[in-house]
């Protein structure tokens, strides 16, 4: 019996999904929105556990304040944008700190990094020319 057609997730979720676990997850929430917000397709929803959702295209964030039994933790995603030159520009704008500029991959991507002021690295992609 084959499972490739089969999502074991709740409908309008992907079967792999970003976990984010921070100091403060208003501040996470907005930055995300600051930075991504022409990909954001749905709003944010809170949880009874303070945890919250996003969605940027078609994947679900999670975002979640630290506890006494859930340390903050830096994560890394890697996310595809409609124009990689604005949302680097919005995210130096919202206080991250470059670690790459825009810049054309042998891939055919075009990527730029940067981490956010909790200490979150994104690498951001739009495949074509920059």
């Amino acid at each position: 019996m084959s499972m490739i057609n089969q999502n074991p997730a709740r409908p309008g979720y992907s079967t792999i999904s970003p976990y984010f676990i921070v100091q403060n997850s208003d501040e996470q929430v907005q930055f995300i929105k600051s930075v991504f917000s022409s990909e954001i397709s749905e709003q944010v929803k809170e949880n009874t556990d303070g945890r919250k959702e996003l969605k940027i295209g078609n994947t679900t964030l999670f975002i979640q304040p630290s506890a006494e039994n859930l340390q903050a933790r830096q994560s890394t995603v890697y996310v595809y944008v409609k124009n990689i030159n604005d949302t680097y520009t919005k995210a130096l704008g919202s206080n991250a700190k470059s670690i790459f500029k825009p810049v054309e991959n042998k891939n055919g991507d075009a990527e730029c990094a940067f981490e956010d002021v909790q200490g979150n690295i994104w690498f951001c992609a739009k495949f074509g020319k920059i």
